[in-house]
């Protein structure tokens, strides 16, 4: 079990753990979600006017220091003011921001194809009252996270548990009129045979990331495979360093083992792009499994 707040750390002591110490404190006292003021444990030096500190995966803009006592603006850099408790963990101008890579985790996943998706299934009954065939039922439960219908299975009319093999006597019916079919997808079923009136549909799904938060499971709550969490730590690192370029700055307050003036200029983009291509590897590793799995499509 990996949550998505575990996710982050593991990508945090990737990304910092050979850069150099990061400047932390802890928080002393709880904060609310509205209040302006709040007091550190130790009272860092490097607390300045204008420094930008993370507790949690909110982002504070320091606007007066005095002590330990620090007062901020809450909620920058489009995070969100919540309340924080007693012996949370300060960061001071951290160098990947948690809400970052939550945010590059979350446009890696969207920016798997297709051909890659989580399997659901649902349970489905169908009129047998007349003797047409043709019947369709909405899946508006899956719209529109669904992509595909992998395998209908029609259920033995005389038995509770058993299902019959694969019907490919259906297809994929997009874009209805919503006064019809709420989500304006259906499957319809063609050449049906009576007496049979309940199916379950196996099909591919989207990895859903709209309602992520720290606690979600990545694989209990989220559907993603515990042999997909390597394409999403690289990936979300790739993300991350393409940017890092523009950052090469030697900052004294935060040492490192080499100044930024001394990497050599592009290496983050390269570091990145190979991140990036290692992802993109498993992921063609992960669709021929799929693919394996799941060799037809019901169209």
């Amino acid at each position: 079990m990996t949550t998505v707040d575990q996710m982050v750390d593991r990508i945090l002591l990737s990304m910092d753990g050979s850069s150099g110490p990061q400047e932390i404190d802890v928080l002393s006292g709880t904060v609310t979600d509205s209040q302006t003021t709040g007091t550190s444990t130790n009272g860092s030096k490097s607390f300045r006017i204008g420094a930008t500190i993370e507790i949690e995966e909110e982002l504070l803009r320091i606007v007066d220091v005095a002590g330990t006592t620090l007062t901020f603006l809450r909620g920058q850099y489009g995070s969100t003011a919540v309340a924080h408790s007693s012996g949370a963990l300060i960061r001071l101008n951290p160098r990947h921001s948690r809400m970052a890579i939550m945010q590059n985790m979350k446009e890696e996943i969207r920016s798997w194809s297709s051909e890659v998706f989580q399997v659901a299934n649902e349970q489905v009954t169908v009129s047998d009252s007349n003797s047409t065939l043709v019947y369709d039922f909405l899946l508006a439960a899956t719209s529109p996270d669904f992509i595909h219908a992998l395998k209908i299975q029609r259920k033995n009319p005389t038995s509770p548990v058993v299902r019959w093999g694969e019907d490919k006597r259906a297809r994929i019916l997009r874009g209805l009129d919503t006064g019809d079919h709420a989500s304006g997808l259906a499957l319809q079923l063609t050449e049906k045979i009576r007496g049979f009136t309940q199916y379950n549909v196996i099909y591919g799904k989207k990895f859903d990331v709209s309602t992520w938060t720290s606690a979600v499971d990545l694989t209990a709550d989220a559907g993603i495979p515990e042999e997909f969490e390597d394409i999403v730590e690289m990936g979300t690192m790739g993300r991350l360093l393409v940017g890092k370029e523009t950052r090469r700055i030697q900052r004294d307050s935060q040492p490192q083992p080499r100044a930024a003036r001394d990497v050599r200029e592009g290496a983050a983009l390269q570091t990145g792009a190979t991140y990036r291509q290692m992802a993109a590897a498993r992921l063609g590793e992960e669709k021929k499994r799929l693919q394996g799995q799941w060799p037809i499509r019901i169209r």
